[in-house]
């Protein structure tokens, strides 16, 4: 048996904001395919935000894509009030790894009043290697996601 004793604690939060207006179970934003990701992201007006971790980010991002330098999804809301304006970012693009923090975020901006908030629907580094793949296999040099941030 690998593990002599095994404790199990009941949290609210498993992906923690702090926030009880950003309820995903209320709200969402829109779930954008990953076959319609890259023209939306592609758009003049749309802000992409890759709503991960630092460690995370520097792995490898898309392009373009405004890094909140956070250490913990906990910091989201500080990056939110300092960088984000609903009047001035009228569409938002996100994404994170599982999906968790992209709900719990878009569901913070949308209570704070932004219009358009959409979100990657499946997984950034599931997307990363699929785009990769058909980059290489049509000669491109690299594909919309860089691998390396």
């Amino acid at each position: 048996m690998p593990f002599q004793r095994l404790k199990v604690r009941l949290k609210k939060e498993i992906v923690t904001l702090g926030d009880t207006a950003a309820d995903p179970t209320r709200q969402v934003g829109t779930y954008v395919d990953p076959a319609d990701w890259n023209a939306l992201i592609t758009a003049p007006d749309t802000l992409v935000i890759d709503t991960r971790n630092a460690f995370e980010v520097a792995m490898g991002t898309f392009e373009g894509a405004v890094d909140p330098g956070i250490r913990s999804f906990g910091q989201f809301k500080e990056f939110a009030a300092r960088h984000l304006d609903p009047a001035k970012h009228r569409r938002i693009a996100m994404f994170c790894t599982g999906g968790i923090r992209c709900e719990k975020a878009s569901a913070y901006l949308l209570a704070r009043g932004f219009g358009e908030v959409y979100h990657l629907k499946g997984r950034h580094p599931e997307i990363s290697r699929r785009r990769a793949g058909r980059a290489r296999a049509a000669g491109a040099a690299n594909a919309l996601c860089s691998t390396n941030a």
